[in-house]
Order: structure tokens, then C-alpha cells, then sequence
């Protein structure tokens, strides 16, 4: 289990320790998070930021260059899918239909 404390909101976010086995659905991420437990979700977006900054770019917890789900929804059929790679404003994130498969970490606030 990885910890960090949010830059927002003061509190600890706990991260899993492994991305799920298979990429998923928005949908099936939202599902096989809650599935972990009481709490466990799929992260905003400024939570993958904060784990992209904290964890992946100091090669902590086995992140992946890759697509990560967010929380964020835009409508019914999209939600928004932040890359690790590159998190710079404007750069490694897409709109993306739920239905596309991603990687997924999921969190939990302490």
C-alpha cells in the first residue's frame, strides 16, 4: 500500500499496491474498485497527478507509461483518462468513450 498526503485537502490517500490484472471499463473500474472494500475508488484526476508526481516519476509503485482511468465524467458515455507519461497541462489527457479499456489504480482517502 502506497500513502501520500493531498496537497488539497490535507488528508492521506491510500493507493493500491498494483494496477488491476486487466485493463477495464470506466464502468468495470468503478465496479472492481468498490469490490476491494469499504472506500476503495477510482481517482480524481488531481489524485493521479499527485500519484504521477509522487510515485511514478520516482519509479515507485510499478505505474505504467499508460492511460489511467479518472473519476471525472463528462457526460453519460465519456470520462476523462489522465496518461502518467506526460502530465503536463493540456498534455496526457483525452476524452474518452467508457467503453475503451484503461488501466486502473484504485484509492482510498485515510
Amino acid at each position: 500500500m502506497l500513502e501520500l498526503k493531498d496537497e488539497i485537502s490535507g488528508n492521506t490517500l491510500l493507493v493500491w499496491e498494483a494496477d488491476f490484472n486487466n485493463q477495464l471499463s470506466w464502468h468495470e473500474a468503478n465496479i472492481n474498485c468498490k469490490q476491494l472494500g469499504e472506500g476503495w475508488r477510482v481517482p480524481s484526476v488531481g489524485e493521479l497527478l499527485m500519484i504521477n508526481k509522487y510515485f511514478h516519476k520516482k519509479g515507485v509503485g510499478n505505474f505504467k507509461n499508460v492511460y489511467y482511468w479518472s473519476n471525472k465524467e463528462f457526460d453519460e458515455n465519456h470520462a476523462l483518462a489522465i496518461c502518467l507519461q506526460d502530465h503536463r497541462p493540456g498534455h496526457g489527457t483525452g476524452t474518452l468513450g467508457k467503453f475503451a479499456c484503461l488501466s486502473v489504480r484504485a484509492v482510498k482517502t485515510k
